[in-house]
């Protein structure tokens, strides 16, 4: 006999457990098949990476066994600098056989790279070891007959230097370059020297270059002089200097060109006799600042960007970068920052020493004049800021500032590097 269909709720229930069947079977397979495709864009992304930094140096395992120490630095996605800036959580510090990180600062002019030095090179360091920095490195060579030899001799010195190969000969060279300058003070407005000729008391050995080519002193490097230098000390990490305050560093450029006529050079010490000579303010045609504002942010990218592609190259991928502005607001912390990045952390009594002074007034190895506050400084502040405000809201903010502050680009840079001498 044929059977009695079942009752009509069962065939009801039945549908919808066939219906909560199949939707689970598909919500089953495509997150199998979201899962599949994490799992395998993953596993491609680690490939790269791994072919990528064996790629770029056979010795891989050892370039690159700092990565392991720097735990606590994370990518500062945020920074008005460079994605690949690292900043310090503050949690730890590096203290390892890898401890006393060489740096390798990439910095142009008119960032406080000279404060910075000057500052740097006083700071005493917990091991008891000296922090050891050579400013204006590519002033410090002596003067060679062409191009490819400065180049050369900039490989030799720096890479001797990162490996803190005796530095008897090279200081030699370079003091015979000092116009002005003796004992402990090696500050000539060009080259500052700190490093002594005992290896033994060489913490992180630091030094400072303007890479940019239209810095006339600066040789063109190639990849192979800056693997070489990177091969003398496989800890060897890149840092940046910039100003991000675009329209204050043209005009900064712009008063350091009439300190030059006036007085020989763009940096003074503060005991000059020609600064009570000097304008106390200053008119700028709005043209003639804007151009300079350019010059400004193609120099702080295209530093930045050299910097970044050498760290990706040889080094680990990351870098420190400080602004001037970072340094204006608290320069105690950006030196600890600095310290602790290197494994190479100051004393607490030197940071409080330094946290003390009046930034940078205080034995400063560099006068600076005018005022923050560019209403002060610009006698047609009203027409420059007209302009800006019409040119660009980003620059007209920067004008304005009367308190440092990091900004980030504005874009007004349209990608032409063209040389012009510094």
């Amino acid at each position: 006999s044929t059977p009695a269909p079942p009752p009509e709720d069962v065939v009801q229930r039945s549908r919808v457990a066939a219906s909560s069947a199949s939707f689970n079977l598909l919500l089953g397979s495509f997150l199998f098949w979201v899962l599949s495709i994490v799992a395998t864009a993953t596993a491609t992304m680690i490939s790269a990476a791994i072919g990528f930094h064996a790629n770029g140096n056979s010795n891989n395992v050892q370039r690159r066994r700092n990565q392991e120490q720097i735990t606590t630095y994370v990518e500062a996605a945020d920074s008005a600098i460079h994605e690949q800036c690292v900043q310090f959580d503050g949690n730890n510090i590096i203290t390892s056989e890898h401890a006393n990180r060489p740096l390798l600062l990439f910095k142009y002019a008119r960032t406080g790279s000279t404060w910075l030095a000057w500052t740097g090179s006083k700071l005493r360091l917990q091991s008891g070891l000296k922090m050891t920095w050579i400013h204006e490195t590519q002033k410090c060579m002596l003067d060679n007959e062409s191009k490819e030899e400065e180049a050369a001799d900039l490989a030799t010195w720096l890479s001797e230097f990162f490996a803190k190969v005796p530095q008897e000969e090279a200081l030699i060279k370079t003091r015979e370059n000092l116009k002005n300058g003796s004992g402990s003070k090696h500050v000539n407005h060009q080259c500052l020297v700190t490093a002594g000729k005992d290896t033994e008391t060489m913490g992180s050995n630091i030094a400072t270059l303007n890479p940019h080519a239209s810095h006339e002193e600066t040789p063109d490097l190639s990849d192979e002089q800056w693997a070489e230098i990177f091969e003398a000390n496989p800890d060897l990490t890149m840092g940046v200097l910039v100003r991000t305050n675009l329209v204050k560093r043209a005009i900064s450029g712009i008063a350091a060109e009439v300190q030059k006529e006036m007085c020989g050079s763009k940096k003074l010490h503060g005991d000059e006799d020609c600064i009570e000579k000097l304008p106390k303010t200053l008119r700028i045609g709005p043209q003639q600042l804007m151009e300079h504002i350019i010059e400004s942010e193609r120099k702080q990218i295209i530093v930045t960007e050299e910097a970044a592609r050498l760290s990706r190259l040889y080094g680990d991928g990351k870098m420190f970068c400080l602004s001037y502005e970072a340094m204006q607001l608290d320069l105690s912390r950006e030196m600890k920052d600095l310290g602790d990045f290197l494994g190479a952390p100051i004393t607490e009594a030197a940071i409080e020493e330094l946290r003390n002074e009046q930034h940078g007034t205080s034995a400063s190895a560099s006068y600076k004049r005018g005022s923050d506050d560019l209403r002060e400084y610009l006698e047609n502040y009203e027409e420059i800021r007209a302009f800006l405000s019409a040119e660009s809201p980003c620059l007209l903010e920067q004008l304005e500032a009367s308190e440092p502050r990091i900004f980030p680009t504005c874009g007004v840079w349209g990608g032409k590097d063209v040389e012009e001498d510094e």
